[in-house]
């Protein structure tokens, strides 16, 4: 009786030392585990992440290396203009005065990629205290010289005609050379900054500025003008750079639009905006 006593006892205790080591490898899993987790969540995540992260910035500076336009340089010619309305007997003349701004817009192609389509859109421009602004169309045959007309304002789109390097170019219809070579251009035109203005005809003939000789002051015209220069190629790889521009008032020398009667500037392609490649 005894003997059956004593194997029971020792059963519980066999039991009771089995249960006590078994709970002792579940604590030490789970100690290891919680370890394990507080690793990951201090350190491997952040590893991972940062090296998703490092791979996606690879990703994108890779295809920004790829993209095969960027801007060569934007040249500016910055005048003014007068448009007469009545004409006095003696001699007189009442005049619209505006200014205007001949914008030329030149591309690198690197990887002499075709041009299928080429346009700007999202057009900006800020209200300056005189005038009234506008953007039209302008043909490069006519840089320099004002040929503005209401019928060529451009709201929110303006679409180029692209057509191939080996055939004539017709500057007047708006057409590019498919390889970008040829300049974009564009007109800036601030109508009717003062109107009703009386200068004598042999004024007019001597004017150096029409800005100067209306006292219109250059601070009342400040104006900036952005929009967006898309570029899809036959690949239909969409392309695109955000231009913003400030309308010129003075040279590199000091001198203004005063003193010339216009004015040329130019910015180079370190102070453009990059293109970037978007997804269709």
């Amino acid at each position: 009786m005894r003997r059956g006593i004593n194997i029971r006892k020792k059963k519980r205790i066999i039991a009771k030392e089995t249960n006590l080591k078994t709970l002792k490898l579940l604590s030490i899993l789970l100690i290891i585990i919680f370890i394990c987790s507080l690793y990951y969540i201090f350190f491997l995540r952040n590893y991972f992440s940062n090296k998703n992260f490092e791979e996606y910035n690879l990703l994108i500076a890779n295809s920004n290396n790829s993209i095969p336009f960027s801007l060569n340089k934007i040249e500016l010619y910055s005048s003014s203009t007068a448009n007469k309305i009545k004409t006095y007997s003696n001699s007189v003349e009442a005049l619209d005065i505006s200014q205007y701004c001949d914008i030329s817009i030149y591309i690198n192609n690197d990887n002499n990629s075709i041009i299928k389509k080429l346009y700007i859109d999202n057009i900006s421009i800020s209200n300056p205290e005189m005038g009234t602004p506008h953007l039209y169309k302008k043909a490069f045959s006519d840089i320099k010289e004002c040929s503005y007309t209401s019928s060529e304002i451009i709201t929110n789109q303006f679409q180029y005609n692209i057509i191939s390097k080996d055939l004539p170019i017709d500057y007047e219809n708006y057409e590019l050379y498919s390889d970008g070579s040829t300049p974009i251009t564009i007109g800036f035109f601030n109508e009717n900054i003062k109107s009703n203005y009386l200068l004598t005809e042999e004024e007019i003939k001597n004017s150096v500025s029409f800005l100067k000789d209306a006292h219109i002051p250059l601070s009342s015209i400040n104006c900036s003008i952005s929009f967006v220069l898309n570029i899809i190629n036959v690949k239909d790889e969409h392309y695109i750079c955000n231009i913003n521009i400030s309308i010129p008032f003075k040279n590199k020398d000091g001198s203004s639009i005063y003193d010339t009667g216009f004015v040329i500037s130019e910015i180079s392609s370190d102070k453009l905006s990059k293109f970037i490649k978007i997804e269709p």
